[in-house]
């Protein structure tokens, strides 16, 4: 990958870039999906989409587990299809994101 292209993907993957779209479908579950300019359709695999989950800690305040589909950061996934992917945790992920390597599906 050149620097440009480099520097893209760091900009596109940051906390600061603003979500395509979310879907909260609980307290404990969300979708968050993130579409290059290029998207014309929630079928375009041209998606990055975040799986998050929140469990409640015993102690208090809450855990949030943030997946990717097959662990992967990129833009190559279509929204619509984001309740049946297989999601785990990024090799490459943020340092706040807790490394878990078991698998889960949806």
């Amino acid at each position: 990958m050149n620097p440009t292209s480099t520097a893209l993907m760091l900009a596109l993957l940051s906390e600061q870039t603003t979500p395509s779209v979310v879907e909260e479908l609980s307290d404990a579950l969300m979708y968050v999906g993130y579409c290059l300019p290029t998207t014309t359709s929630e079928d375009d695999p041209t998606w990055l989409i975040r799986r998050i989950k929140k469990t409640a800690l015993e102690e208090g305040g809450t855990l949030q587990t943030i997946m990717y589909p097959n662990g992967e950061r990129r833009y190559n996934q279509s929204w619509s299809d984001r309740a049946s992917l297989s999601y785990k945790v990024s090799s490459d992920a943020d340092p706040d994101t807790l490394n878990i390597t078991q698998e889960e599906s949806s």
